[in-house]
């Protein structure tokens, strides 16, 4: 079975450039929150865990 992809490439670099551990309002709930996806998804996202485009996983 394959997941469904819930985040656009963009939405991965917003994520990525957003992302400031420590400061209120860009950690994992807030981003998750602003994307309107699960934390565990933003997490995935910021570690490469999940590759939702060639390349942007190791950017």
């Amino acid at each position: 079975m394959t997941r469904r992809r819930v985040l656009t490439d963009d939405q991965v670099r917003a994520i990525r450039a957003a992302y400031k551990p420590g400061v209120r309002g860009a950690g994992y709930r807030e981003l998750a929150r602003r994307f309107q996806v699960a934390e565990s998804t933003v997490r995935d996202a910021l570690t490469g865990r999940t590759q939702y485009v060639a390349g942007v996983r190791d950017a």
